[in-house]
């Protein structure tokens, strides 16, 4: 549950701050919201398969020592 939370606090604080960023800063067009949500969409979805990739690899790792015990 507090991961949950942690994670939706997160993703609804910075996710939708990111996305009024760069359509101010960077295109300087609100009507270009839909290309921010496309940049931060992806963004999102590299970083979260890079987490998930370390993420196994360390579970992998701590499966093989849980069977030697």
């Amino acid at each position: 549950a507090l991961f949950l939370l942690v994670s939706n606090l997160i993703g609804l604080g910075v996710g939708t701050t990111l996305v009024a960023i760069i359509t101010d800063k960077v295109f300087g067009n609100p009507l270009m919201v839909g290309s921010s949500l496309s940049i931060v969409g992806g963004l999102s979805c590299v970083l979260a398969l890079a987490l998930l990739f370390k993420g196994c690899k360390s579970f992998s790792e701590s499966m093989k020592l849980e069977k030697l015990h």
